[in-house]
């Protein structure tokens, strides 16, 4: 694999293209195969700094420390006198876009750049080895019960050989309605971290949707991509983290600056 393309989820108010700020965490997340959305309830108190609440719904989608951060930089913007005046926009859009201003006045004013070594990019690659390695594997379905789909795994832990399992549609036929097996393809160990090893012919536990629905994945191969495919990506998540330690430092001065109360719940 010569090319890897990174796709990166911008998230509204903390990346360039949202806030004009530039400052972000991390690399987006992957979403991992077995996580799975709560229910949650959109007016549970979650912090308050100083007589200001924050309850679930107004996250928008992003984090509670971000939002806490925003009603600190308010704080500190509302001080300073910095606003974003237009008659047709409403309090919140108005209330963002000072926050976006302040946050682009750090990057102006306070934040230092240093360009990540070539020791910094390989330390960080080594320390992340399942974003960095790729795991072709296969899927086998099955439609029937639970102990039938752990006797299918029991077996294909037993093959030697990857051909074999198709096999074991055959097999199973008088216990199941249905025994699948299908590729799934080349996918990044981040995503499959809680049910797969990098380890070839590693067989997943049985992951059941309902009484009668479950899969089972295997491991056919395991690939570690070499550092030079991802150098331009890492540098930019250094440069991202970097930027996103000293903000984080001087929304903690802008805190004991204002005396401002955090809580959380």
């Amino acid at each position: 694999m010569k090319n890897i393309l990174l796709l990166l989820i911008f998230i509204p108010v903390f990346l360039v293209s949202c806030d004009n700020s530039g400052i972000q965490k991390s690399e987006s997340p992957e979403i991992s195969v077995s996580q799975e959305t709560a229910i949650v309830d959109p007016d549970k108190l979650l912090a308050k700094v100083n007589d200001i609440e924050i309850r679930q719904e107004n996250l928008r989608n992003r984090t509670l420390e971000d939002t806490i951060d925003d009603e600190i930089l308010y704080i500190e913007a509302n001080s300073r006198g910095i606003t974003y005046d237009m008659e047709s926009e409403d309090y919140y859009i108005k209330k963002h876009r000072t926050i976006s201003n302040l946050r682009a006045e750090f990057l102006r004013e306070i934040y230092k750049e240093s360009k990540p070594t070539e020791e910094e990019i390989l330390a960080y690659y080594e320390s992340k080895p399942e974003k960095y390695t790729y795991l072709t594997i296969l899927q086998i379905d099955v439609l029937g019960k639970e102990e039938v789909a752990n006797k299918v795994r029991k077996e294909a832990k037993k093959l030697k050989s990857f051909k074999r399992l198709s096999k074991l549609q055959g097999k199973f036929k008088d216990e199941a309605k249905a025994v699948r097996v299908g590729v799934v393809g080349q996918k990044r160990l981040m995503a499959y971290r809680d049910v797969l090893a990098p380890s070839k012919g590693f067989v997943s536990n049985v992951i059941s949707e309902d009484k009668f629905n479950h899969k089972i994945y295997v491991v056919t191969d395991v690939q570690k991509m070499e550092v030079s495919n991802f150098k331009n990506a890492i540098r930019h998540t250094l440069l991202s983290l970097q930027k996103y330690n000293q903000f984080k430092q001087w929304v903690e001065e802008l805190k004991k600056t204002h005396n401002i109360k955090v809580e959380t719940f």
